[in-house]
């Protein structure tokens, strides 16, 4: 299947985001009864956890979110020692007190997630409840295009 999106303007080509939107509203156009209905209660609840996604994203300060992805890398690294353990190889006493300390680093990990979490589901309580309007069309006019 092909399908040609006419290009206007200064464009030799789009993004595949760009592409992607046009074929879906084309589509949503040629047959509006895909747009589907959803109810109010699985919008608030894809809505709360968007929302609350995206504010973990921006509740770790810079220094936090390195010190996560050392947690989870060491997590990782002994996750990788203890399989070694399993299939029978010799490793070394640092690689053995990495295993030992497995449980510890995968708990300071799930507390800081579930910290995480409780503050990121207060955050977005009230956008959940009433959340912001669409945004208007804030593109230029499209006068200065030759066609």
């Amino acid at each position: 299947l092909r399908v040609y999106l006419p290009l206007r303007g200064f464009a030799d080509s789009l993004n595949l985001s760009v592409a992607t939107a046009l074929v879906v509203h084309h589509l949503f156009v040629l047959d509006p009864t895909l747009v589907g209905a959803m109810s109010d209660e699985e919008r608030t609840r894809l809505r709360k956890k968007w929302y609350e996604k995206l504010c973990r994203q921006r509740l770790l300060s810079s220094s936090a979110k390195r010190e996560r992805s050392r947690l989870v890398a060491r997590i990782s690294t002994a996750e990788e020692y203890k399989r070694k353990l399993d299939a029978g190889e010799t490793l070394d006493k640092n690689q053995e007190l990495k295993i030992a300390k497995l449980k510890e680093e995968r708990e300071k990990l799930e507390k800081l997630d579930q910290d995480l979490d409780t503050k990121a589901e207060l955050a977005v309580q009230d956008l959940v409840l009433n959340p912001p309007g669409p945004l208007t069309d804030m593109r230029r006019a499209d006068e200065h295009r030759a066609t």
